[in-house]
């Protein structure tokens, strides 16, 4: 993937745990959303306002849920389980970005964290 395509990936798909540990519903993963011409901060904000917006929805019964998840990721999973899956995927590919933009010349890079 380009860094474009990763960070659009990143974004996307904890939005699509987040939707799945709340609807229950695996077909979420199988929706794809074009987001090749989109810019990515207009992304960074929807995604990040409608992810937030899932996880603070969240009942306890939602995160106790066991969601089938066998044919996406080979297990059935609490949806507890599934966003910690989430953390876990958007970790790894973070942890990839930074080594792609490192390697494009970039060194002072943003913790992805909102700061103020």
């Amino acid at each position: 993937m380009s860094a474009k395509q990763l960070t659009s990936h990143i974004l996307q798909s904890f939005y699509q745990f987040a939707n799945t540990a709340k609807s229950g519903n695996p077909a979420v993963f199988s929706r794809k959303l074009d987001v090749e011409t989109a810019d990515l901060n207009e992304l960074a904000v929807v995604y990040t306002k409608e992810t937030v917006t899932l996880l603070e929805s969240l009942t306890d019964d939602e995160f106790e849920r066991i969601i089938d998840l066998t044919k996406i990721f080979g297990a059935k999973m609490s949806g507890a389980q599934l966003l910690q899956t989430a953390m876990d995927h958007e970790i790894h590919h973070k942890g990839q970005l930074f080594v792609y933009v490192r390697e494009m010349g970039h060194t002072d890079l943003p913790l992805f964290v909102k700061r103020g």
